[in-house]
């Protein structure tokens, strides 16, 4: 899948989950520890999805909407 080595930040989980900025850090925090990754790793979009059951196309096109890709 072309998606699952893009890397989403804390910013772009704000965006997309709609919640603050401290907010965001605990769900990707929560992300990481599902995933039995370091607290500093980066998350992908696909585990993203993944974790909070959305499609990796619309993530994407939040991310397009902002210009991020």
């Amino acid at each position: 899948m072309k998606h699952e080595f893009r890397v989403l930040r804390t910013k772009h989980a704000e965006w997309i989950l709609g919640v603050s900025t401290r907010t965001s850090q605990r769900r990707m925090n929560a992300v990481r520890n599902f995933y039995g990754k370091e607290p500093r790793s980066a998350v992908t979009i696909l585990e993203f999805c993944q974790y909070f059951k959305y499609k990796v196309n619309d993530i994407m096109a939040i991310l397009k909407g902002r210009n991020l890709r």
